[in-house]
């Protein structure tokens, strides 16, 4: 039995049930690790500078696909909103741009397991749940 195309209700309520779900999970992230993380401090400042460099790339990664995946989908699908092909590149865009970001508050959860402390974990976790905040999927 074929299988019914995709609409764009479906997609967006599907987007919009990932999204909470991630954001959530993040949110779990950070009271996990202030939870359960050891405390006794590392020096992790090698560590955190390159987990900085890192994110701030899938910064970039996130906002390239943003930009060259979500951004044409959009056009297309705001002239045509049954097109089958832009609605699976703005799904596509939009999961990967949230698992770009929750990526982010994991490597703040990484550095409080690994002794960091929270102000070093912090800018992690402010930065990921901003871009989900920021990133809430809207209607094309």
């Amino acid at each position: 039995m074929p299988q019914p195309g995709l609409t764009l209700e479906n997609t967006i309520r599907s987007m919009r049930i990932i999204y909470v779900a991630l954001l959530f999970t993040m949110i779990l992230y950070v009271l996990m690790a202030e939870a359960l993380a050891h405390h006794d401090v590392h020096d992790v400042h090698v560590l955190w500078i390159a987990f900085l460099l890192t994110g701030l790339m899938i910064v970039g990664i996130a906002l390239l696909f943003r930009i060259k995946m979500l951004q044409p989908a959009i056009e297309n699908l705001q002239e045509k909103a049954d097109d089958q092909i832009a609605l699976a590149r703005w799904r596509a865009g939009n999961i990967l741009s949230f698992v770009l970001a929750e990526s982010i508050v994991l490597f703040g959860f990484a550095l409080r397991f690994l002794g960091g402390t929270i102000t070093q974990s912090l800018p992690f976790y402010i930065v990921g749940v901003a871009l989900m905040l920021v990133w809430w999927p809207r209607r094309p």
